[in-house]
């Protein structure tokens, strides 16, 4: 069982390891792929290698863009001078409703507050309107 939750954490951390730049080793064998087709290799599968073009080789390496307002849906118009106050609320709501509910007084049956609990989802919806006023703010908007 432990080394399945090890394996567990280890696949969850590693989504969140950085990906590498291009090393100078890298860009010189990508400037090269033009010239790949030109050079016989003796192998026959080898020699009809059709290398990529440059403005995709190009392409491949620029770091990702950022998102375009159509992926927030119904909120694609609201500009981020809105998400971003909002964000801003839902946290501190979600901050105070957790603190209230779990911090102070223990949750029991006699002291449980419905609110509080409830205000405590706040917390994940303030990360997802911060990242919507950053989207709009990318934008433009």
């Amino acid at each position: 069982m432990r080394v399945l939750l090890f394996l567990a954490f280890l696949a969850v951390v590693a989504a969140f390891v950085p990906s590498r730049s291009p090393s100078k080793c890298d860009r010189k064998v990508l400037q090269l792929l033009p010239f790949m087709n030109s050079v016989s290799v003796g192998l026959g599968s080898l020699a009809k290698f059709k290398p990529l073009e440059n403005s995709k080789v190009k392409e491949a390496l620029e770091p990702p863009k950022y998102p375009t307002s159509a992926v927030l849906g119904i909120g694609q118009n609201i500009p981020s001078l809105v998400f971003g106050p909002l964000s801003l609320i839902a946290l501190i709501v979600g901050t105070y409703s957790f603190h209230q509910a779990n911090i102070l007084t223990p949750v029991t049956v006699n002291t449980i507050n419905p609110l509080y609990v409830g205000g405590t989802f706040l917390i994940p919806i303030s990360w997802g309107l911060h990242v919507a006023a950053w989207i709009q703010k990318q934008n433009g908007k």
